[in-house]
């Protein structure tokens, strides 16, 4: 998350090279949080299984629109929902990926 805070408070041409490579980033950084979010979730709570993913998805993408929403204030940086949408694609692909995985680890 901190790593994610100081990017985004970077000059944008440190940042990205383009729209591709900046969604990009967007993406694999989300995703990665998604998996580091869902692991305590899913040991510490007791709650049914799916709640796993609905708990991570809604905290990744919270996080993900505090982070575009500060960009907002900073004179550098702009709100871009295009952003938010990587984010929110990101941790999607990685709780389908976290629970194929868990699906064919119980066979």
């Amino acid at each position: 998350m901190f790593l994610i805070i100081y990017m985004a408070s970077r000059p944008p041409s440190i940042v990205r090279s383009g729209f591709f490579n900046d969604k990009i980033l967007h993406f694999l950084a989300y995703g990665l949080l998604t998996l580091l979010l869902y692991i305590p979730i899913r040991y510490n709570l007791n709650i049914k299984a799916i709640y796993y993913s609905i708990i991570t998805f809604i905290l990744t993408v919270s996080f993900g629109l505090t982070d575009e929403i500060n960009q907002a204030f900073i004179p550098i940086r702009t709100f871009d929902l295009r952003d938010l949408l990587a984010d929110a694609i990101g941790s999607i692909v990685m709780l389908i990926l976290i629970n194929i995985i868990l699906r064919y680890s119980k066979n």
